[in-house]
């Protein structure tokens, strides 16, 4: 597995977690570095994608949109609102995931960091820091790779949040987490 310490990686436990609201608070912290937002929608195949969005050609087997509004009604716009660099919406088949996202890192210099909205690409590259939001209402799935240095499960509360902020840290263009 390839390691990218650039990048800061949300994974969740389904929706309304609090995935993408941690993602801006921890974009609007950072954002004196160059960073760009993320959200990764996952689908099964590519007949449950084209039946979400029904006008991709049958050549293309994804949906990649450089959000370009800010009026905070999207994900990524609300990404870009924090103060995300550039911010970037991609629905596709799980196959798919890692070489889109390398498509647009590959745009980028190396001190670009990127702060990713995904369960699925830390399948694929060992990121500086994975987080996993859960409410106290749901049961959490298995975050994919639980074990990795860097790992933490959150609780999507008020104080857990300010905690995680306070330990986030970047150094040397990687992300990174301070000791307890």
């Amino acid at each position: 597995m390839k390691q990218f310490k650039s990048l800061l990686l949300i994974g969740g436990a389904g929706k309304n977690t609090g995935k993408t609201q941690l993602a801006c608070k921890i974009i609007e912290k950072f954002k004196g570095f160059p960073v760009v937002g993320i959200k990764i929608a996952r689908y099964k195949n590519l007949k449950s994608l084209k039946q979400k969005y029904p006008d991709i050609s049958t050549q293309q087997n994804y949906l990649l949109v450089e959000e370009d509004k800010m009026n905070g009604k999207t994900d990524s716009s609300r990404m870009l609102v924090a103060g995300a660099k550039d911010s970037y919406y991609i629905a596709c088949p799980e196959q798919e995931i890692f070489g889109i996202f390398a498509k647009i890192a590959r745009k980028y210099n190396s001190q670009t960091l990127f702060v990713v909205e995904s369960n699925s690409l830390g399948s694929y590259l060992d990121p500086g820091v994975t987080i996993f939001v859960k409410t106290k209402e749901k049961q959490p799935s298995k975050p994919k790779n639980p074990s990795r240095q860097n790992a933490l499960q959150l609780h999507y509360e008020h104080e857990a949040v300010e905690e995680l902020l306070n330990r986030l840290y970047i150094s040397n263009n990687q992300w990174d987490l301070k000791a307890i």
